[in-house]
């Protein structure tokens, strides 16, 4: 984004500068932030965030990220949120060994359900995590990091000026909520201060009420508009006592914009100069006559096939590839020996010549997601050589990688290695020496039993072959490994060689998508009646009692606004008598003992979770319809009734499957 904006002679600390600039403010534009002093406006391009100063404090900032990372590493199961808690209140000493001891003896105690979830992730830090992710490590993103003492105060203050209307205690505690994240933080203050008297009463004065959530709006940032309305549209933006909240404004509301400004500018540019280019080529009768549309193009829209005496647009052959990909030409129109198009010429009958590859990547490329398409072709050409080869392939299930699959025999264990088996599953876990005994005393039922083992195995094999072949496979692929390693560059994805699914350590094999709805859902449900003391970043949840909330530290709190109590107490509540139920009339103060309709806002939570998950997922939600005269619920699909469940407390008990007694059985029978 640098180039987009560093040709413009603005002054950094004047976002109001006009069009002409000495070589003064021009020298200031290419100056980094170094001297730009806090609350100044500089220029958003990019490389005044690339280079900060290092302080004594980073040091051991970067210790504890390097211990959280490590833990997250070791249990990757576990929420980073219980590694922060556990190693603010560690010496330094062992700070790692510790923690490990703590959660190998007693994990539930310390955990308190806080399981981390698949999640898709923010898109600010999947790009610099991407190669672990598909390597399938855990990362710890940045929202969920140790944060600088620098960072953390920059975003108190800029929320205490943004957010005038509420306190500073409940901005404080809902900072500590979400680990003085800027970006989850402003999302939920801005809910708050929307319940806020003073929200309404700011609106109610204002014609125009600004819209907080647009990027255009925000407090931190200005654009300005040096050519008019129209014209280019350049980002400021106010300079902060940190340089990683600098550096998340601009990545986070900027870049965005401004590679959207930059797409649209480029094309505009390639449209005018195509027009351009056919002005001057009609001018000068410069045009071919295309011999598939018979349209007069540019040389430059052009394209002649191998033999040099067909010429084609390039319109064309973009609109005979897709149909090819997506439609149902792909069989007449791609020459599969030679992975390209043959010649679209209506005078080319007999089919020998073919557009060279090179000039046919040209051309797909010059359209409108010309990457993706030309990507899905070579996709599709290496699968269609695949199938034609007959070899057993093993796939990558998120690319189109391929290997080929390992062949395995049915061979049987001999009797003594089943009589290992044997002894090992019935509980004897000592010698060989007491499977030979166990061998030799029962030779004779041995032998009848290996027999009707043979028998059944066969006729297995004989009835059920495509039941026996998968069976086979799981069996074999669980001895070797489940971890399948993609080696594409574009995907690098570790993905389980039996169920399918994205790798993680530990992997559980077999794990529906019902169990995975359901860890979202009880993360979600869990998260929104949490509070956390911005004291000592302790997070706890109200069963019962008052509102007043005292944390182990000394922190006093209220439940409702989450502002501090401290030497008020009590008086922080109503005081008024109220002959019916509802809000006191007299006063605004919060009620020491209502309850924030939690049940209502849990399963909110748990609505919004189970519709993140099915569009993360791409499982479509079910609406109510009518089937056979009975109206059928909106969400009731094959994944039941989840949501209703984890809001009930109810969960189905595991039952044996077929696959399951098949699996069992050639465990202890193939070699």
């Amino acid at each position: 984004m640098a180039s987009a904006f560093n040709a413009f002679a603005f002054s950094r600390s004047n976002p109001r500068a006009g069009k002409k600039a000495n070589s003064t403010s021009h020298a200031k534009a290419n100056d980094t932030t170094g001297n730009a002093l806090p609350g100044s406006w500089i220029l958003a391009d990019g490389e005044a965030f690339k280079s900060a100063p290092e302080s004594p404090e980073d040091v051991d900032l970067r210790e504890l990220n390097d211990c959280l990372q490590l833990l997250a590493e070791v249990f990757p199961d576990v929420q980073p949120e219980v590694f922060r808690e556990m190693l603010n209140n560690i010496s330094k000493q062992s700070r790692v060994e510790i923690v490990t001891e703590h959660l190998l003896k007693d994990k539930g105690k310390w955990v308190k359900g806080r399981y981390r979830t698949a999640a898709a992730g923010n898109d600010l830090n999947r790009t610099a995590a991407a190669d672990q992710e598909r390597a399938g490590q855990q990362v710890i993103a940045r929202e969920e990091a140790f944060r600088s003492l620098s960072y953390r105060n920059a975003v108190k203050d800029a929320f205490y000026h943004e957010f005038r209307g509420l306190s500073h205690a409940s901005i404080k505690a809902v900072l500590a909520e979400h680990n003085f994240a800027y970006s989850e933080t402003r999302l939920v203050l801005q809910q708050l201060s929307s319940k806020s008297w003073r929200f309404y009463l700011t609106n109610f004065w204002s014609k125009h009420p600004k819209d907080t959530a647009d990027p255009f709006n925000h407090p931190l940032i200005n654009w300005q508009m040096p050519y008019g309305e129209g014209g280019l549209k350049i980002p400021y933006l106010r300079h902060t006592q940190s340089y990683e909240l600098n550096e998340e404004l601009y990545q986070t509301y900027i870049v965005p914009i401004a590679s959207k400004i930059q797409a649209e500018q480029d094309k505009a540019d390639a449209a005018l100069a195509t027009s351009l280019n056919e002005q001057e080529a009609t001018e000068h009768a410069a045009l071919f006559d295309c011999e598939c549309c018979y349209n007069s193009v540019t040389f430059e829209e052009i394209v002649a096939c191998d033999t040099g005496v067909h010429f084609i647009c390039q319109q064309c052959i973009r609109a005979t590839l897709t149909e090819a990909l997506f439609g149902q030409g792909w069989t007449k129109t791609v020459d599969l020996r030679r992975s390209t198009l043959r010649c679209l010429s209506a005078s080319s009958d007999t089919g020998d010549c073919v557009i060279p590859a090179d000039f046919l990547m040209r051309a797909v490329l010059a359209g409108n997601d010309g990457h993706k398409v030309w990507s899905k072709f070579e996709d599709q050409i290496s699968n269609r050589c695949l199938e034609n080869c007959g070899i057993q392939m093993q796939r990558c299930p998120f690319c189109s990688y391929a290997e080929v699959k390992e062949i395995h025999s049915t061979r049987i264990k001999d009797m003594m290695s089943l009589a290992h088996h044997v002894a090992k599953i019935s509980g004897f876990t000592a010698t060989s020496q007491l499977s030979e005994l166990v061998y030799w005393v029962m030779m004779q039922p041995l032998l009848v039993g290996y027999a009707l083992l043979w028998v059944i195995l066969q006729l297995l094999q004989t009835f059920f072959p495509g039941d026996f072949s998968a069976s086979q496979d799981r069996v074999l692929l669980r001895r070797r490994g489940l971890r399948f390693q993609c080696r594409s560059k574009g995907c690098s994805t570790a993905s389980c060689s039996v169920c399918l699914a994205k790798w993680s350590n530990p992997h559980i094999c077999y794990e529906t998508t019902t169990n995975s709805l359901r860890h979202a859902v009880e993360a979600a449900t869990t998260a929104v009646i949490k509070r956390t003391c911005p004291r000592c970043n302790t997070s706890f949840v109200k069963s019962t009692g008052c509102n007043k909330l005292i944390c182990p530290c000394g922190y006093s709190m209220c439940y409702i606004c989450r502002s501090a109590i401290g030497s008020e107490g009590y008086g922080h509540f109503c005081q008024h008598f109220r002959e019916q139920r509802g809000r006191c009339r007299e006063c605004n103060r919060c009620d020491l003992y209502a309850v924030e309709n939690e049940e209502a806002i849990v399963r909110q939570a748990a609505l919004n979770a189970e519709k993140e998950w099915r569009k993360k997922e791409g499982v479509p939600s079910v609406e109510a319809v009518a089937v056979g005269g009975k109206v059928r619920r909106a969400g009731t699909d094959r994944l039941g009734h989840v949501t209703e469940e984890v809001l009930q407390g109810s969960k189905k008990r595991e039952r044996w499957t077929w696959d399951g007694m098949l699996d069992t059985f050639l465990e202890a029978m193939l070699a």
